[in-house]
């Protein structure tokens, strides 16, 4: 699991509040993809700056968020750049993982096949 400095995300879990969106899900009300667009939005000023510290799931992250966004910006870059690197993505986390992603390159491509 990549390293994501987010203050709804806990850092050792890499689990997500979306309470703060959706604070009771309801099945055939609310919707993976509103999920999914909160969690991307989430990411943008307007909701980082309406986060209130009892929904942080990470308050070193909240804190640096609010005092010092330099630094902030920093750790998020960092680890923004490091889950795309080759070690990262094509890291096999689990023996049991179902997903398991290889590099290829262009002379890969001539094998595969598509049909539409």
């Amino acid at each position: 699991m990549t390293k994501v400095t987010h203050p709804l995300i806990d850092p050792n879990t890499g689990f997500y509040n979306l309470k703060v969106f959706f604070p009771q899900w309801i099945p055939y009300e609310h919707y993976l993809f509103s999920a999914l667009a909160f969690m991307k939005n989430s990411f943008k000023n307007s909701i980082l700056n309406s986060i209130k510290p009892e929904n942080c799931l990470n308050l070193n992250s909240f804190d640096l968020l609010k005092n010092n966004t330099k630094e902030f910006i920093t750790n998020s870059k960092f680890e923004s750049d490091n889950s795309r690197s080759d070690d990262t993505l094509y890291k096999k986390e689990d023996d049991n993982c179902t997903m398991v992603f290889n590099k290829i390159g262009e002379n890969d491509l001539s094998n595969c096949h598509f049909i539409l």
